[in-house]
């Protein structure tokens, strides 16, 4: 399947019982998907998607990756909630996170860049638990920008 618009959007979606080894893709590199809800990848899937945006207003949207890997970037741009249900690789693309909340619930996440912590268009709280994250180039936070819990 080719996004081959400007901007594609859906509110959940999960791709599932595909046979051989599905392809999602971009026609070019300005191609956007907009998510509304919940994402689920197929195993074994190939991801390509220029640019995905998670937009919800809810909280308790689930991303499962099923060990897919993110070929374009990413960003949580909506006032919603996100919770990653496996881990989270794009090891040559950017996370962007400018707001709402981002629960990577322990999972691990590979990235070539996070951020920008400290140029969001609203209030973020980032739950990152117990994860490991890999960002292969930059991830520009100040001390400003973090608040601890006790």
């Amino acid at each position: 399947m080719t996004v081959n618009t400007t901007t594609a959007e859906c509110n959940n979606i999960t791709w599932n019982g595909v046979a051989g080894t599905p392809l999602f893709n971009s026609a070019n590199a300005s191609n956007t998907l907009n998510i509304f809800g919940s994402s689920v990848w197929q195993t074994g899937m190939l991801y390509q998607v220029a640019v995905t945006n998670y937009r919800s207003t809810n909280i308790g949207n689930i991303l499962t990756s099923n060990d897919v890997k993110i070929q374009g970037n990413t960003t949580f741009s909506g006032i919603g909630g996100w919770i990653l249900n496996d881990k989270f690789s794009s090891p040559a693309n950017d996370l962007n996170f400018t707001n709402g909340n981002l629960n990577t619930n322990n999972q691990p996440l590979t990235l070539k860049n996070f951020g920008p912590l400290d140029k969001g268009t609203g209030a973020r709280t980032l739950t990152l638990g117990n994860s490991i994250i890999t960002v292969n180039r930059n991830w520009p936070i100040s001390v400003m920008a973090v608040r601890q819990s006790l």
